[in-house]
């Protein structure tokens, strides 16, 4: 007889613990190669939000209150016309080749977006949404800490490449025992989750190929052949997204 599963709220919450000791342990450890990122960078909107992390990921390694061995960068946007996270992002991997050379293809790293002025969320504006303080912790977790327990697991079956995310969501999940997120496949591979139409309309929304397999898994990997930007729901129907 096959076992009976836990309700899914049990799994997530186990599988979220399991992450959180897995790095509270790493904390101002040196990480062995392939055990955590090669690289974490972080962007920043002008020099002057550059210097203030700097200053917080110098002090944070002080107390030791991140792995170590690690390189951590942080990355200033140019100067002028805004230019997205997209336009971030081919800085970012302008600047890790001018410190690298062709050695950046075969590190592991995770870029952060974080550049934003946190407008709607004064608290975080003078520090920067990635370095907000959490109720959890010992010492106490920043955004930052979140996001690399969270993503604990990707290093180890990742292939060299950038895996980029940005500073102020929270990604829970829990898949089987013995299931692995492999970021092992050439090109793009992208996280995503079924989610009610209204949302789509406020997010991106990936159109993936049909799938003829009727049951429903916890880690699907499937092809995407067209991305929506916030799209309507009518775009949404047009485009097979639904």
């Amino acid at each position: 007889m096959a076992a009976a599963r836990d309700p899914p709220e049990v799994s997530l919450r186990e599988a979220t613990q399991r992450k959180l000791r897995r790095f509270s342990e790493l904390r101002g450890k040196l990480v062995a190669p392939g055990e955590f990122w090669d690289i974490v960078a972080i962007t920043a909107a002008d020099e002057k939000q550059e210097l203030a992390y700097n200053h917080q990921l110098s002090e944070k390694l002080k107390r030791k209150e991140l792995p170590l061995g690690v390189q951590y960068h942080v990355f200033v946007d140019p100067a002028g016309a805004k230019i997205g996270n997209g336009g971030s992002t081919l800085c970012a991997l302008q600047r890790l080749e001018k410190l690298y050379g062709d050695k950046w293809n075969s590190f592991i790293i995770l870029l952060i977006h974080s550049g934003g002025y946190s407008q709607r969320l004064p608290n975080a504006s003078a520090l920067g949404k990635i370095f907000t303080a959490l109720p959890l912790g010992n010492p106490i977790y920043q955004m930052l800490e979140l996001k690399l327990a969270m993503y604990i697991d990707f290093p180890l079956h990742m292939n060299p490449g950038i895996l980029v995310t940005c500073a102020d969501d929270i990604e829970l999940y829990s898949i089987g025992e013995f299931e692995f997120i492999r970021f092992d496949k050439p090109g793009f591979t992208a996280l995503a989750h079924p989610s009610t139409l209204t949302i789509g309309t406020t997010h991106g929304v990936f159109v993936l190929d049909p799938f003829d397999d009727l049951k429903h898994r916890d880690l699907e990997y499937r092809s995407c052949h067209r991305f929506l930007h916030k799209p309507s729901i009518e775009k949404m129907y047009q485009f097979n997204a639904v």
